[in-house]
């Protein structure tokens, strides 16, 4: 599942901002390249509230641990997400701790990367509000 993501996306993208605000929405590339057999890296390009965005993210499988870790880092934060799951059917959820820049402090974060096809798939993020999730963002990729 890991090598279906390399090659260059198209990506429609949702960001949701607060409960009663529309959605912001982007349109972005991401390039992912394989590193051997066990990691991606991919080089995520869009512009978001009028600026220039790029982020980096990193996935492997660990064998030893017998597990998916995830890395992101971006240009607009200077937090960075560490993420560890495994496959679910047809869908990668992966979780992790990062600092919550609306509130201060750590928040619980998932990610859910779901193959549609071999040239499509759609990934969301939640955020965990104390008992409730809230979506981030939703995206979906098609191969270009």
């Amino acid at each position: 599942m890991l090598m279906k993501g390399v090659g260059t996306w198209n990506v429609k993208a949702k960001f949701f901002m607060g409960p009663d605000a529309p959605p912001m929405e982007s349109t972005a590339t991401d390039t992912v390249r394989a590193v051997g057999g066990f990691w991606t890296v991919g080089d995520y390009r869009s512009e978001f509230m009028g600026m220039p965005f790029h982020g980096v993210s990193m996935v492997g499988y660990d064998p030893h641990a017998g597990e998916f870790l995830s890395t992101w880092a971006d240009s607009m934060m200077p937090n960075f997400f560490y993420l560890r799951g495994n496959i679910d059917g047809d869908t990668m959820v992966l979780k992790g701790e990062a600092y919550n820049p609306q509130a201060g402090g750590k928040a619980m974060y998932t990610i859910k990367d779901r193959f549609v096809s071999d040239d499509e798939h759609h990934m969301s993020m939640y955020m965990d509000c104390g008992g409730h999730e809230m979506q981030l963002f939703e995206m979906v990729y098609t191969r270009a």
